[in-house]
């Protein structure tokens, strides 16, 4: 287990980059290209699983009706800046890529000029040209005996998205004590991950790019050696070679626009009715119980939305934890209600949400009149039935806007913006539905 000093010394001489040269393109191209990746990689969940490790609820009717990935790849312009994001701001990740490249970077972390990629930056052009007179390919050398010879020039390019990558995992690692790395399990395989692969595209292309949630977990879990995979076991929380690590969405219950998949922890053990566990997962059985909602907040949400309204005060979100297979099985369900959900698809559901986090009015401010193209919703199924929007009524509740995610589909955070503008942006992006988290 290493720090991050030693492991950047490791991680270097491991890729190759031993010339002055090299280290010096890099050390030029890295903050630009980890500027690049957290601006062009789109917030997704997987589609496609191997048979049997689809999770239930990505096969819920509601889902497959309502979730629509296409909707958050095609926002239009003006919402750029209110998209959730996968990664940290420049106060975490400054750090990180000053640590890798052994000078201190300062905020704003450069961004290429439009048109350009990373492969233009001047000191890059001169190490591939050296890497090209090197080269015994096809491509770089007409002599060349075989033609099957692997292109170094083109090696720098996935050597670079490795190094973005790490940077990227270890800024999402914010633990009490510095992370250490599990170097056997992370820096001896030569097999580029999807989430590796997926950035190499990014500054290949300079183009938005689909990065999966699940994909992102697992390579940060693999980062500090957890033998466990978002992908195939919904993964919620883990121990293992003296580090545990968790969401931390899961323990501030709290929605904010960015560093949706950040983990807390610190070094220790997860330890539950005094029996110590290497693991915890979404349970297995989701929906187990039946979907009950008091008739109560039912009749109450059929009011007019005019202002923001907290329907569900005095309610809140629970855990529920159960032990078996030497794991720990892990529910979301709140005092409304016995149904119990799947807390990975509130992960999922929070990446690809828009927030309202500011606009020019009071975010108290009431509609100028009733909205009867709105409709309050619950948490438990924000979208309304017909094509009004839904405005989930949790105004000023701590969780339960986070519990309007436990369906694993995205919609918009009303923050520190108005209702009102919560709802024009919602029917301006296409989603179903509000949260009026406030």
């Amino acid at each position: 287990m290493l720090r991050i000093d030693s492991y950047v010394k490791i991680r270097f001489h491991q890729l190759g980059l031993h010339s002055d040269l090299a280290k010096r393109a890099i050390v030029q191209a890295l903050p630009y290209a980890v500027r690049q990746a957290v601006d062009l990689l789109q917030p997704e969940d997987l589609c496609e699983y191997d048979s049997g490790l689809k999770p239930a609820w990505k096969e819920t009717s509601e889902r497959k009706r309502l979730y629509n990935p296409e909707i958050r790849r095609n926002l239009p312009v003006e919402l750029a800046s209110l998209v959730g994001t996968i990664f940290p701001g420049e106060d975490r990740l400054l750090p990180v890529v000053s640590a890798f490249i052994g000078v201190e970077t300062e905020a704003p972390v450069p961004g290429l000029p439009e048109g350009m990629v990373i492969a233009d930056l001047p000191l890059v052009i001169m190490y591939r040209e050296r890497l090209r007179t090197q080269c015994k390919c096809v491509h770089c050398d007409e002599a060349a005996i075989s033609q099957y010879a692997a292109c170094i020039k083109n090696r720098w390019l996935s050597s670079l998205a490795s190094l973005v990558a790490d940077i990227l995992a270890f800024s999402l690692l914010d633990l009490t004590e510095p992370a250490l790395v599990y170097v056997k399990s992370h820096i001896i395989s030569q097999q580029a991950t999807h989430f590796e692969t997926s950035i190499q595209r990014v500054l290949a292309e300079a183009k938005p790019t689909p990065c999966y949630a699940e994909v992102v977990i697992d390579f940060v879990l693999n980062v500090v050696g957890h033998s466990v995979s978002a992908l195939k076991e919904n993964w919620i929380i883990s121990a293992y070679r003296g580090q545990c690590i968790y969401p931390r969405l899961f323990e501030t219950e709290s929605l904010g626009r960015q560093g949706l998949l950040v983990m807390s922890g610190g070094p220790g053990v997860l330890r539950y009715n005094h029996e110590v566990y290497n693991k915890g997962m979404a349970a297995k059985e989701e929906f187990r119980v039946q979907l009950g909602e008091p008739a109560s907040h039912v009749s109450s949400l059929k009011i007019p939305v005019q202002r923001p309204q907290n329907l569900l005060e005095g309610h809140q979100i629970k855990w529920e934890v159960t032990t078996g297979d030497q794991s720990l099985y892990i529910s979301l369900l709140s005092t409304c209600a016995t149904a119990t959900f799947s807390p990975f698809a509130v992960l999922c559901a929070a990446v690809q949400s828009v927030y309202v986090d500011q606009c020019p009015h009071d975010p108290d401010a009431e509609l100028v009149e009733p909205d009867p193209f709105a409709v309050f919703t619950s948490p438990y199924e924000p979208w309304a039935s017909s094509d009004a929007v839904g405005v989930v009524a949790v105004h000023g509740n701590a969780s339960l806007p986070m519990f309007s995610f436990v369906r694993g589909i995205p919609g918009v955070v009303q923050q520190k913006g108005c209702l009102q503008c919560a709802i024009n942006i919602c029917r301006m992006a296409g989603y179903r539905f509000v949260i009026d988290g406030n």
